[in-house]
């Protein structure tokens, strides 16, 4: 009987792990490579609307674009100083109170793509600031000099930046790389890095688009990946695909977007023929959303997913 219940013990984990794997799947890579340097993203997640918008941004503030959901506006983004963001979600890490520091009036990465230009600054901007006692995400930044950095939540309750070291490039996935640097079990990440091990100088908007398909998230996991882009830190090109559809993408170049003012596109309408129309939207309606809802979601997910695998564990258990 005892060993019967470790083999429901191990089953009723594994659904529980496999179910918060299928809520939380994002890869974030950035590679450099002479003068060139790219960053990459899959969105994995339930089917629900996504939208890029562009935002001119006010006076003394670089211009932005966006990438996220109706739950999520900004999951990531680029200005206009090619200064790259885009964030992955963790398992929550408790931070400490820093009472001393200033609250920021919006959401810190929206912030910092707003008045950073580049991973020095950044880094800056989220030293000074105060945040939440609770943090369930790491990002990757990364700016067109060719500097690359995870922010990442430590268990001394502090931000940590890891910084790219001597290989030339970075990537993020679903596990802490501060708290599990020496977790070996993501494919996804694996995969990426070997990709990008392999590289060499062959840095090319094709061999990013091959990376991401060999990444994403297919359909009938319970998420799937929804949008997937390209961001060249350079020249200020957006590279944007659509519902695990690599042999098609939408360009944009930020500084042309950002002369109509800021708007937004769905991205499905993107794909049909006929391309869909500008939607204009009030500026102050684009930077004030903060992530709570996300947050929501995830977490609800999470539990829900717990939830069933603590049902088939108990299941087993009784036939066990």
């Amino acid at each position: 009987m005892k060993q019967m219940s470790r083999i429901a013990f191990f089953v009723g984990t594994l659904v529980i792990f496999g179910l918060i794997q299928s809520v939380s799947a994002c890869t974030i890579f950035m590679a450099s490579s002479g003068d060139g340097v790219l960053a990459g993203n899959n969105e994995d997640w339930y089917i629900v609307d996504s939208y890029i918008q562009f935002i001119p941004g006010d006076e003394g503030e670089y211009g932005q674009v966006y990438f996220g959901t109706t739950e999520w506006y900004a999951e990531g983004g680029m200005n206009t100083e090619g200064l790259f963001y885009d964030v992955a979600a963790i398992a929550a890490v408790a931070m400490n109170d820093h009472p001393e520091k200033s609250w920021l009036s919006k959401w810190p990465p929206v912030v910092m793509l707003e008045s950073c230009k580049n991973v020095s600054e950044a880094i800056q901007l989220f030293n000074s600031s105060r945040f939440d006692t609770s943090i369930s995400y790491q990002l990757l930044v990364a700016d067109r000099n060719g500097d690359a950095v995870v922010f990442a939540p430590g268990a001394d309750g502090e931000w940590h930046f890891l910084l790219k070291d001597s290989e030339e490039y970075l990537v993020v996935t679903n596990f802490n790389l501060e708290t599990n640097p020496d977790y070996t079990g993501c494919i996804r990440y694996n995969t990426a890095t070997n990709m990008l091990e392999d590289m060499g100088l062959n840095l090319s908007i094709e061999y990013f688009t091959e990376i991401l398909e060999a990444v994403h998230n297919p359909p009938g996991g319970g998420s799937e990946t929804i949008y997937s882009n390209i961001c060249d830190l350079v020249n200020g090109d957006i590279y944007l695909f659509y519902m695990n559809d690599y042999s098609s993408f939408v360009q944009f170049d930020l500084e042309e977007e950002l002369e109509l003012g800021s708007h937004l596109y769905k991205i499905e309408n993107l794909f049909p023929e006929e391309t869909s129309s500008v939607t204009t939207v009030p500026t102050s309606s684009s930077t004030h959303m903060p992530p709570e809802e996300s947050l929501i979601i995830t977490v609800v997910g999470l539990v829900g997913g717990a939830a069933i695998g603590l049902v088939a564990l108990f299941l087993i258990s009784r036939r066990m």
